[in-house]
């Protein structure tokens, strides 16, 4: 029984075509045979051809199973942009073990939370970003239990780990096999990890370079994290490997780099998250820079503004397209041919013909259509459940094997989703998705804290900027001692205040919570 998938479902799709019978590893043999010595890959390090790609990630495979690993193990899997990030994530798969994709910015809470969820056996990362150390999260995961032998920093391994042959698994891996762990973007100390199977995730990255009309000479610039769903195949680097074209990958956003790239590799497509969007255009507006080669940009993960949206496609002069999608499965974009009202002002249409949307009210009942309500889908590349959490999922998912989103959205005629907040409480600054409750329940537990709200406060840049009202127990606390504590607990950076607010009490609702929507509008 594999409980990420509804078995019957899986092959209705496999028979009618919506799905492939086929894996992310026959695609990586494919593209090895028909690109070959075509550059697939390219960092501030070096690059790598499309075989080279399969068979640096068969001798890393031998060298991780050297040190252990074997089928259905879990690994974290914690790697900035670059070739080695999918060098190890074809090496997993490879070993039929699953990879769990964290971000290069979480942190010792975080993967702590990683391990707990999976009992991941393996850590694979790099010895610094910036200036810092990985060694400190690993030395965490060692503490709670992971085996020291487990530990690889990829990049100062010596040359002899790329002379292993690895002793494959004698079944080949399967397309309803679970090809890695997606992080779900309302991640808590314990996570919701997202089952993405080999079949699904081809359709994903194969649909989508088709639908965004992605060929051989398309040159493509990673700046979001390829752990992100977005950056990793919507359709992303592995969309763009699909279609025979480069990767240039970005280990840091830096916008000023960004653009020298962009010219000097002559980028054709990239993927933005809105903040980098909004510098992109504040740099723009500064530099009069253009990019002759530009065809495509995409933004997505946060809501980005009409007025945005107008001025980054009149700066660049190229197609923008809006992306609305979830690591659990459906994407919706504008399509190229589609009205400049509904690609200003909506989301777009789902990927495939067999997406089934139902908006739901409060009080159970599909809403009109143009009315909002609550999006439930199910389809072909949307998970039937999260990684072994059955009390969850009894929530998340209904009988018929419909996803609660938890996306609060409206569907025009022509069938466009316009997003327009959320049922449960979110964070989203700049993209990066967080429960503010969990934040919330570590402030109260310091001595100096009476009561913390969490709250997003609407920002052009960022989407939300987050800031912190705090009810002070004695003096109250800067923020940059909010900051010191935060990372005295091992925080990822993203979650910390870019404000903090001290009062006297907090105002309550009728029913005695805190009222964050009236914080949030007098502090806006």
């Amino acid at each position: 029984m594999k409980p990420h998938i509804d078995p019957a479902a899986f092959e209705q799709y496999l028979k009618c075509g919506a799905l492939p019978a086929t894996t992310l590893l026959d695609c990586l043999a494919q593209w090895a045979r028909e690109y070959g010595d075509r550059l697939a890959l390219q960092d501030d390090q070096g690059e790598l051809s499309y075989r080279q790609l399969d068979l640096r990630s068969t001798a890393l495979a031998g060298f991780l199973q050297s040190r252990g690993l074997g089928a259905e193990d879990k690994v974290i899997l914690q790697l900035p942009n670059g070739c080695g990030f999918f060098i190890a994530l074809f090496a997993v798969m490879k070993l039929q073990a699953v990879a769990i994709l964290a971000l290069p910015g979480h942190r010792q809470y975080e993967l702590l939370g990683l391990q707990e969820a999976a009992q991941a056996t393996m850590y694979i990362t790099c010895s610094q970003l910036a200036d810092f150390r990985y060694e400190v999260l690993a030395q965490a995961l060692v503490d709670q239990g992971m085996p020291r032998n487990g530990v690889v920093y990829l990049d100062v391994l010596g040359d002899d780990a790329w002379d292993a042959c690895p002793q494959l698994p004698a079944r080949p891996a399967a397309p309803d096999d679970v090809a890695f762990l997606l992080l779900s973007g309302g991640t808590t100390q314990v996570p919701k990890l997202i089952p993405r199977t080999h079949a699904d995730y081809t359709y994903n990255i194969t649909a989508m370079a088709e639908a965004c009309g992605l060929h051989a000479h398309s040159r493509y610039l990673c700046v979001v994290p390829a752990a992100h769903n977005f950056a990793l195949g919507c359709p992303g680097v592995l969309g763009v490997l699909s279609a025979g074209g480069l990767v240039h990958l970005l280990p840091q956003p830096d916008i000023m780099r960004l653009c020298e790239l962009m010219n000097e590799q002559r980028i054709t497509v990239t993927s933005l998250v809105p903040s980098i969007a909004e510098l992109l255009i504040e740099y723009l507006e500064f530099s009069g820079m253009s990019f002759s080669a530009l065809e495509l940009v995409q933004v997505g993960a946060a809501r980005f503004s009409k007025e945005s949206a107008r001025r980054l496609k009149q700066l660049l002069g190229c197609e923008l397209q809006h992306i609305y999608g979830m690591a659990e499965g459906l994407l919706c974009f504008n399509r190229a041919e589609d009205p400049e009202q509904a690609k200003v002002d909506t989301q777009g249409r789902p990927l495939s013909s067999f997406d089934e949307i139902r908006v739901v009210g409060e009080d159970g009942q599909q809403v009109a259509r143009g009315d909002v309500g609550e999006l439930h889908v199910r389809g072909p590349y949307t998970i039937r459940g999260y990684h072994a959490r059955p009390e969850i999922n009894e929530a998340a998912f209904d009988a018929e094997g419909f996803y609660h989103s938890g996306d609060l959205v409206r569907v025009d005629e022509a069938g466009n989703v316009t997003v327009v907040g959320r049922v449960k409480e979110q964070i989203n600054r700049a993209g990066e998705k967080y429960s503010p409750s969990d934040i919330e329940k570590l402030m109260v537990d310091w001595a100096r804290i009476g009561e913390c709200a969490v709250v997003g406060v609407e920002d052009r840049q960022l989407g939300e900027r987050v800031v912190y009202f705090i009810r002070p127990i004695g003096p109250g606390p800067s923020r940059r001692e909010v900051c010191e504590y935060l990372k005295e607990l091992g925080l990822a950076d993203f979650k910390y205040p870019d404000a903090v607010v001290l009062l006297e009490q907090l105002p309550l609702t009728a029913v005695g919570k805190i009222d964050k929507k009236r914080l949030a509008l007098e502090h806006a």
